[in-house]
């Protein structure tokens, strides 16, 4: 079960990312690096997942670099 709730937040995330691609906000791989970065910190303050997915969320902030 756990890989399929990563997999929805992959999903998600990356719908999020096409969006803004699609409205030329995102337009290289930095600012999307950028974009996926501030994402999961906006997430994280935010509280958006549940406490069980949003465990990963540092980890991926601390694996990437700023």
């Amino acid at each position: 079960m756990g890989d399929a709730l990563l997999r929805w937040k992959d999903v998600l995330t990356l719908m999020a990312l096409h969006a803004f691609a699609q409205d030329g906000i995102v337009t290289s791989p930095i600012a999307e690096h950028l974009f996926l970065i501030r994402w999961l910190a906006t997430a994280q303050k935010q509280a958006r997942f549940a406490r069980h997915l949003a465990i990963d969320i540092p980890l991926l902030l601390d694996k990437y670099p700023k």
